[in-house]
C-alpha cells in the first residue's frame, strides 16, 4: 500500500470591497482581501491548511500590505468591518502611473456618481465631486423648469466646493448627466473657474436620450483652447471600454 501526499501553497480571494485613497501612489481605488496557506493533501485531497496569512492589496498600482490576523479572521467569517491604517502593514509597493488623471463629476441622484467611481479605480485618478452653492435636490420637473432658466439666462451656478491643483494632471476626466441636452450649467461654471486650456479632457455621462457627442460638440465650440477628446456613454459601460478611453 502506497499513500500520495504533497505540500502546497493556496490562496483564496475574498468577497470584500472598501473604496480608499491610496496612500502609495495617492489615487482612488479599492482594497482586495485574500489569505495565502499551506496545504497537506492525501490523495489530491486536501487535508490539513496551516499558516494562514492575510494580505490587502490596492486596485489603484498593486500595493500589497500585511493585514491583521484578527481583521483578516473575520473578513473570512464575511464580517462587515472597516479596514483601517492601523490594521496594515506594507510588504511590496506597487508602481505609480505616470500619467495623471483626474475625475470631475456633478451627480444629482447619484447615477453619475456611480459611474465617476467606477472610472476613477480603473483608470487610477484622483476624484473629485462638483458641489453647487445651491444644491439641485428637487422633482425632474423642477429641475428640468430650473435647467432651462438657467440656460435662457446663462446662469454660472455658484460653487461650494476647494477647486483641485489642475495643473498637476495630465487627463481630466468630466462626468455630468445632460439636461436639456446640455450640460448642467454648473459645469460651465466649473470649466469657466478651472483654466484648462492646452489640457486634455473628455466627457462622459449618464444620460439615455442624449448621446454624448452632441455635448461634447457643444462643449468644443464652447471651449475650443480645450483638446477634447472622444466622449464616454457612462451607461453600462465596461472596465475594457474604460482602460481603452482617454
Amino acid at each position: 500500500m502506497f499513500f500520495i501526499m504533497g505540500i502546497t501553497q493556496g490562496r483564496k480571494s475574498f468577497d470584500y470591497n472598501q473604496m480608499m485613497v491610496c496612500e502609495h501612489c495617492g489615487s482612488y481605488g479599492r482594497y482586495q482581501v485574500y489569505m495565502t496557506y499551506m496545504c497537506l493533501s492525501l490523495f489530491f485531497i486536501p487535508c490539513l491548511k496551516w499558516d494562514r496569512q492575510y494580505y490587502v492589496q490596492s486596485t489603484c498600482c498593486n500595493t500589497v500590505y500585511s493585514l491583521a490576523p484578527e481583521i483578516g479572521k473575520r473578513i473570512a467569517r464575511g464580517d462587515n468591518i472597516e479596514i483601517r491604517p492601523e490594521h496594515l502593514t506594507r510588504v511590496q509597493a506597487g508602481y505609480k502611473s505616470r500619467v495623471k488623471r483626474c475625475v470631475i463629476y456633478f451627480s444629482q441622484t447619484g447615477t453619475t456618481r456611480a459611474a465617476a467611481e467606477k472610472i476613477a479605480e480603473v483608470k487610477k485618478a484622483d476624484l473629485v465631486e462638483i458641489r453647487p452653492e445651491r444644491p439641485y435636490e428637487m422633482s425632474y420637473l423642477k429641475t428640468v423648469l430650473t435647467s432651462l432658466k438657467e440656460i435662457f439666462t446663462k446662469a454660472r451656478p455658484e460653487l461650494a466646493m476647494e477647486m483641485p491643483d489642475i495643473q498637476k494632471y495630465d487627463r481630466i476626466l468630466i462626468g455630468c448627466p445632460i439636461w436639456c441636452g446640455l450640460a448642467p450649467n454648473v459645469i460651465l461654471t466649473l470649466l469657466d473657474v478651472l483654466n484648462l486650456n492646452g489640457k486634455h479632457a473628455a466627457v462622459f455621462t449618464t444620460s439615455g436620450a442624449t448621446k454624448p457627442m452632441k455635448l461634447a460638440v457643444k462643449l468644443k465650440k464652447t471651449y475650443p483652447e480645450i483638446k477634447w477628446h472622444k466622449p464616454l456613454n457612462a451607461n453600462d459601460m465596461t472596465e475594457d471600454e474604460i482602460r481603452n478611453w482617454m
